[in-house]
């Protein structure tokens, strides 16, 4: 089969590991595979299997529609996965307007809004779409209401997030050596990621015992977090490492994982700190909940809007650091994740009629 996949770009995104891996899995096993880039640009282009053709479109989603047209009409394309509201309604109609008979994958990987008019636009192209897919059952609900699809036609897809054919690459840091628990945080330093928490939670476990903080990940709030620190005295306490390449090998050799998102449709390095063998305490923010399975593989810490979050987050998290509260089945549950299942399941999705 040929398989295509649409990305804006392939700078480092958790959307842009997961189209990779797949194309990657993909083209291990004889297919062909595109991926159309609005702009071929981003550090994860060397990743991608190097007989896969990368597509330079040059263009934002509202100049997309014709140069996929054209790629359409002149390729015969199988599968065709798009993500996000935009970029499925482009592909909808770069199908119809190719006359392809392409099968659309329109997937969703986050929470988007729009006003109730768009959405109800939005909603009647998507609903064109051959497959509708989610990463989340909380997007697929969150979908269906705002564009008044069907819920029942949405597919539940894991993120290819693992692939137990390659071993985790170690890595260093001068902290490892210490007996002091270490709790990693990972991801963008953005508002909707709630980085500040994390800052918040650490400055009220340090006034009840020792501890530590790796945070990987970089961001538009890198400041004002490393301020805040500054502001509590506990610098010395946490070490903003910046983006790294390989997230996991420094994960893997902390105490808990800590994800005190606002919002979050899946969460990659949720599996990946499973797979490390730590346990989760995150908010309930949506995806990283139904990952644990709302408290058998981690910690539901509330909303951050609760009434004493970070008091209440705090003594949770001192519990799990403390072996009060031990989890089991951690790497079994990332397992359900891994890229050749995940890979299986894409593959069968094409002829099968979704009875959920």
């Amino acid at each position: 089969m040929r398989i295509a996949f649409i990305t804006p770009t392939l700078q480092a995104g958790g959307y842009e590991k997961v189209i990779i891996a797949y194309a990657n899995e993909l083209s291990r096993r004889g297919h062909k595979v595109d991926i159309l880039c609005g702009e071929k640009t981003g550090e994860l282009i060397e990743t991608v299997e190097s007989n896969i053709q990368i597509y330079d479109f040059q263009a934002r989603a509202r100049s997309f529609l014709f140069p996929l047209k054209k790629y359409l009409k002149n390729n015969k394309v199988d599968i065709l996965y798009s993500a996000f509201r935009e970029f499925n309604c482009i592909s909808i109609l770069a199908k119809r307007f190719a006359k392809s008979n392409v099968c659309i994958y329109a997937t969703q990987h986050g929470f988007q809004k729009d006003s109730p008019l768009v959405s109800k636009i939005k909603g009647r192209i998507i609903s064109k779409a051959d497959k509708l897919i989610a990463v989340a059952s909380g997007v697929a609900d969150y979908e269906a209401k705002e564009l008044h699809l069907d819920r029942n036609r949405f597919y539940i897809s894991h993120n290819p997030v693992l692939d137990k054919r390659v071993p985790i690459k170690e890595e260093y840091h001068p902290w490892f050596s210490d007996d002091i628990p270490i709790i990693a945080v990972s991801g963008r330093l953005a508002e909707d990621k709630g980085k500040i928490y994390c800052i918040e939670i650490l400055n009220k476990i340090l006034m009840v015992q020792k501890v530590r903080m790796l945070l990987l990940g970089d961001g538009p709030t890198r400041s004002r977090l490393e301020e805040r620190t500054k502001e509590y005295g506990i610098q010395n306490n946490i070490d903003f490492l910046g983006y790294v390449t390989n997230p996991i090998g420094f994960v893997k050799e902390c105490t808990l994982f800590l994800h005190t998102a606002i919002v979050e449709g899946f969460g990659n390095i949720i599996v990946e700190a499973l797979y490390a063998g730590l346990p989760i305490c995150t908010t309930n923010c949506s995806g990283p909940l139904e990952i644990i399975e709302n408290g058998k593989y981690g910690v539901d810490l509330g909303s951050v809007n609760d009434v004493g979050f970070v008091d209440s987050a705090a003594e949770k998290i001192i519990k799990v650091l403390n072996g009060e509260l031990v989890f089991h089945g951690l790497k079994d549950r990332a397992m359900d994740y891994e890229v050749q299942s995940s890979t299986d399941e894409f593959l069968r999705m094409r002829n099968s009629i979704n009875d959920q």
